[in-house]
């Protein structure tokens, strides 16, 4: 069956999700190999109407277990939250991206077309935990945070793990104040157990420190960017 077939079966086949009045979904490129633990290429996430090069690519090699589910970042503000994972067999990555429409043509899309707000690469192991925060002493716009287990002397695979943390914070840039930089990043002291296929709840321990940690973060800003909020 050629290609360009199967990706048309595949999108046909997909559960849609209704994002701002327009279909969007997910094409799934399918996997290979024993077990199929190996996608056969990149997911996709399509909206109806839109071409093809429009669609939003995951980055090479991410295309198993693809999801997409609409979150709302402020009050009133949706957008759209996708993963999709890497080849592996007990372990692989993971790659998340949080996608808007451009509502107004400029570098790097164009009225439409879906921008991922989060750094393009981004992508943690499966020993993994996210979560979006609100915390409005930070930001406006809720915080998105990943923690990920990081072998150390002596550790097998699934040892319990020093973990490190990151925070994405959404603050005001030199386009127009949409995307989340990496705000703060550190390594746990405890470390923490991946049982029955989740790891612990790291974020939910850890949450003191984030806070404490984010504070002194942003009183380091300039003061135009802790006082500007995104259009």
């Amino acid at each position: 069956m050629p290609s360009s077939v199967l990706a048309v079966l595949m999108l046909l086949a997909a559960h849609p999700v209704t994002y701002l009045g327009r279909l969007v979904t997910v094409v799934d490129p399918g996997t290979e190999g024993p077990g199929g633990f190996y996608p056969k290429g990149e997911a996709k996430v399509c909206v109806q109407g839109r071409e093809e090069k429009d669609c939003y690519k995951a980055p090479e090699g991410f295309g198993r277990m693809p999801g997409l589910s609409v979150v709302e970042l402020r009050k009133g503000e949706l957008a759209l939250f996708f993963e999709a994972a890497s080849g592996g067999v007990s372990g692989w990555s993971v790659h998340f991206a949080l996608l808007k429409f451009c509502d107004r043509d400029q570098f790097p899309c164009g009225v439409g077309e879906l921008r991922n707000l989060l750094p393009y690469g981004l992508a943690v192991s499966n020993q993994s935990r996210h979560a979006l925060w609100e915390l409005p002493e930070i930001s406006d716009s809720k915080v998105f945070l990943t923690a990920y287990g990081v072998w150390g002397p002596r550790e097998a695979h699934y040892s319990d793990h020093r973990c490190i943390v990151s925070v994405y914070v959404r603050r005001p840039d030199d386009f127009d104040g949409l995307s989340y930089y990496l705000a703060d990043q550190f390594m746990s002291i405890r470390s923490y157990g991946y049982k029955n296929g989740e790891l612990d709840d790291v974020l939910g321990a850890e949450r003191q420190e984030i806070l404490a940690r984010l504070k002194r973060v942003k009183a380091s800003w300039p003061q135009e960017t802790k006082s500007i909020k995104p259009e």
